[in-house]
């Protein structure tokens, strides 16, 4: 099966980004957050958009196998163009 180039997996494998939706002609965009490990950790999801911008989602993992959708909009005809996620570590985080 081909891996779908929507989806973004994180760094450390804890948490897979997909773009659900985008429809061009209002700029709205979903993705789900699925979490794959029980690690706790702090996430910002960053979705690129062809026009430069971007938006940034941050999430917390808490409970593996949850599954999140986030919607959001961006204008129109400013299709998504990458999803990248980083681990955010804070003075409280295991490194």
């Amino acid at each position: 099966m081909a891996e779908n180039p929507n989806t973004v997996v994180s760094p450390d494998g804890a948490l897979q980004v997909t773009l659900v939706v985008f429809d061009a002609a209002s700029g709205e965009c979903t993705i789900r957050i699925e979490e794959l490990s029980a690690e706790k950790a702090r996430y910002s999801v960053i979705v690129r958009h062809s026009d430069g911008c971007e938006t940034r989602i941050d999430y917390a993992t808490y409970d593996v196998n949850k599954h999140a959708e986030h919607s959001f909009f961006t204008n129109c005809n400013d299709a998504p163009k990458n999803i990248e996620v980083v681990r955010v570590f804070t003075e409280h985080s295991p490194q």
